[in-house]
């Protein structure tokens, strides 16, 4: 207590540890961070400390062993206060100026400090090793705790001979690591001794997260407590031990480990944007909100990326309004960062406000005109509204390093070619092709050509594009040329052809586990569902940990077993693939499928919470979202049921879900996105489309026996009885002209 009392001179002797003040009617303490004290008197240091003005004790942890085996990290101290992790701040959304031209603030929220602290100060000091020792340093020294803290921050400020020597230490360590865990713990074990005594925390991280690789995570809680015991003040050891919590699933143990390490380096930018992250998963918005207030007395230079990312909490949470205000704020704030404007235009492409956004872009390129990322994005708006963007290439290539006029010359040529403009279209490939800077580059421009080519009707020219690109392309990404071979032959409508490509990238490329991938989805494709099979269980000898894979496996497994009512092998090969890969959000999408098609809907909603968490990307997850919503209705007339208040506010909140994920691929996805501009609202407006189709054809086929039905009517029956979206893309489609077939055929082999 001595400690505490020396610092805070508000301190309560009566404050008890142990209840709970905010939550039992008594005024909460603000935080009191330690403060530098002015210079005063002291008395000559005791013999036993050392020249840094530490005791003994502060260094023990030099001569102790590396890793002693009979250690137990959690008996020399106890375990330090922690209290519960609720800051109280107001339970509103923000109120802001919304469109007010003239308030460029932040909301109020953000100016209302953290009232519960996180940490006990007097819980920092470690206990001595040798009482006796302590004792006397304590007497003879006025502030233990402010000289300790000042010595451990300059303990994080390496000469170039530490660094070089660490360097070193870390390249054999990396080498080392080949020959497995234990060889790499004697190592270390070995060398500890002759390295600085400011990078054995260094040494500590590197084993935590070696043991983390190995899964051994019982060592590597140990490794990081000690990194933490050791160097308090080095944000990576709180961060990569919270990220090692989170992915084991101890979600509480992850917000003390958070809560600790904030209370250390409270301004730190990766530790305020985790935590910001954790609570928000935590569904803790006001703990975001209160990291965030602690941000109000911090110059916005160090800051503006975690304000930034306070906005992007802000548009998750549907407070568009409050969102705009924050990026208004960092764009008058510091106006020559461009990140800020890109992730302000991002926010208003997702809401379809693209006049809105191109302000903004231009507003941006008149402050810094050479940020890349908003000449691109001018571009693409510029598309979107039917404006003329040639005029915006001409101005960006002079703004633009070398490094990126090949691209924007290339994106350039794949908008003329939407636009039918070809003429133009190949002008711009040629342009990108004289401004490549490298050769490794090239190969990518004849890859967009052979498309191009293919989608005009140019059969020969596309493959003299082809084969030219094979010749250039580096050999690291030689698989993605010969898919891109194996669709043009799909294409075509030679499958053999196609096949023979797939084999041979499959034996040359081994380790790429799309190209085995892309054998599967071909026979898919084809309608080969036995073939498939066979493709997909070779994949998996090779890549079992690879969740698509799996994914594509169950897939196969239900459109086998259509027709039956059982789903037991689909259930089986589903918790196979859990118990390879857990956290992939294509596998649970699968079994939210699968549960769907049992009418277990519930479950089905559990597992897509899941599907979204893990894998955001994948836009099946937000379709067979979709396609739950409308199965709960439990009515042919959906279109009339969508209307309702409660169906209303689900499907708002699934589309603001999916806003924020911006998901990217999915075979249904793939299906729903019918152009290359349209946006997650517009793929999921054109999903609902084709689910009220689904239920009219319900509607009317739910008069028949199912006795009286054919076999193709009964596969039909199969897949409209529960609205499976996904299996109706596999199989014959129904459009007008032989153009629309093509258009489809095309957009489904290669995007």
């Amino acid at each position: 207590m001595e400690y505490y009392n020396y610092y805070n001179p508000n301190f309560n002797p009566n404050f008890n540890p142990n209840y709970n003040y905010a939550y039992n009617n008594y005024p909460p303490r603000p935080v009191v961070y330690p403060q530098a004290q002015p210079p005063v008197p002291r008395k000559p240091e005791a013999p036993s400390a050392s020249i840094n003005s530490m005791p003994p004790s502060s260094l023990s942890h030099q001569s102790q062993p590396f890793f002693p085996t009979n250690h137990n990290l959690y008996a020399p101290q106890p375990a330090p206060y922690r209290p519960p992790f609720h800051p109280q701040v107001h339970n509103f959304v923000p109120q802001t100026g919304g469109d007010n031209p003239d308030d460029d603030s932040l909301p109020l929220i953000y100016h209302y400090p953290q009232h519960v602290p996180v940490f006990r100060p007097e819980q920092f000091a470690n206990n001595p090793a040798n009482p006796k020792l302590s004792a006397e340093y304590t007497a003879n020294s006025q502030s233990p705790f402010l000289e300790k803290r000042e010595y451990l921050k300059r303990q994080l400020q390496l000469s170039p001979t530490t660094k070089q020597q660490f360097t070193d230490f870390f390249r054999l360590f990396k080498l080392k690591e080949k020959e497995g865990f234990e060889a790499t713990k004697k190592f270390a074990a070995e060398n500890f001794a002759h390295l600085p005594p400011k990078v054995h925390w260094k040494v500590y991280l590197e084993m935590a997260d070696l043991a983390k690789r190995e899964n051994k995570f019982k060592e590597a809680r140990k490794y990081y407590e000690i990194v933490n015991h050791i160097q308090p003040y080095g944000c990576k050891g709180w961060l990569e031990y919270a990220k090692m919590e989170e992915e084991s699933g101890r979600l509480h143990d992850c917000t003390r480990i958070l809560a600790d390490g904030l209370y250390f380096c409270p301004h730190s930018e990766s530790l305020l944007v985790k935590g910001i992250k954790h609570s928000e998963r935590m569904d803790n918005i006001d703990a975001s909100r209160a990291l965030l207030s602690r941000l109000k007395n911090v110059a916005i230079e160090r800051s503006w990326r975690t304000i930034m990312e306070g906005g992007l909490l802000e548009s998750r949470q549907g407070n568009i309004s409050v969102a705009r205000q924050i990026f208004k704020y960092l764009m008058e704030k510091v106006p020559s960062y461009g990140p800020i404007y890109t992730e302000a235009v991002r926010l208003e492409m997702r809401m379809e406000e693209y006049s809105r956004g191109l302000k903004l872009v231009e507003k941006g390129l008149q402050r810094i005109p050479s940020y890349g990322p908003l000449w691109f994005l001018a571009i693409k708006l510029e598309e979107r509204l039917g404006k003329d963007f040639t005029k915006r290439v001409e101005e960006a290539v002079p703004n633009l390093s070398k490094e990126l006029v090949w691209k924007i010359y290339f994106e350039l040529a794949q908008i003329e070619e939407r636009k039918g403009n070809f003429k133009n279209c190949y002008k711009a490939y040629v342009q990108s092709v004289l401004n490549c800077p490298s050769r490794n580059l090239v190969w990518k421009v004849w890859l967009g050509g052979a498309r191009t080519e293919l989608h005009k009707g140019n059969i020969d020219a596309s493959r003299k594009l082809l084969f030219r690109a094979l010749q250039n392309v580096p050999s690291k990404m030689k698989a993605t040329a010969l898919l891109e071979c194996a669709r043009f032959e799909e294409f075509l409508g030679d499958l053999e052809d196609a096949r023979y490509i797939l084999r041979k990238a499959k034996k040359e490329t081994r380790h790429e586990w799309k190209v085995f991938l892309e054998s599967v989805l071909l026979e898919m494709r084809a309608n080969e569902l036995d073939r498939a099979l066979n493709e997909v269980s070779e994949a998996l000898d090779v890549h079992s940990t690879t969740g698509r894979l799996w994914a594509v496996l169950i897939q196969l497994t239900h459109l086998k077993n259509l027709t039956n009512d059982s789903v037991s092998a689909q259930t089986k090969v589903f918790r196979n693939a859990l118990t390879n890969v857990p956290k992939s959000g294509e596998v649970w999408c699968e079994g939210a499928r699968i549960a769907l098609h049992q009418g277990l809907l519930d479950s089905a909603r559990k597992y897509l919470d899941f599907a979204i968490q893990f894998t955001p990307q994948y836009g099946d997850s937000f379709i067979e979202h979709l396609r739950l919503e409308m199965l709960c209705l439990k009515t042919d007339d959906i279109e009339n049921a969508l209307e309702l208040p409660e169906s209303k506010a689900a499907l708002d909140k699934l589309e603001l879900q999916c806003l924020n994920a911006e998901p990217t691929y999915g075979v249904c996805w793939t299906y729903c996105k019918e152009h290359p501009l349209d946006s997650a609202r517009q793929c999921l407006r054109n999903a609902k489309r084709q689910l009220i189709q689904m239920a009219k054809e319900r509607a009317s086929m739910s008069k028949m026996k199912v006795s009286d039905m054919t076999p193709q009517q009964l596969r039909k029956w199969k897949i409209l009885e529960t609205l499976d979206i996904a299996a109706s893309f596999f199989g014959e489609k129904s459009e007008e002209t032989e153009a629309a077939q093509k258009e489809f055929k095309f957009r489904t082999i290669f995007s």
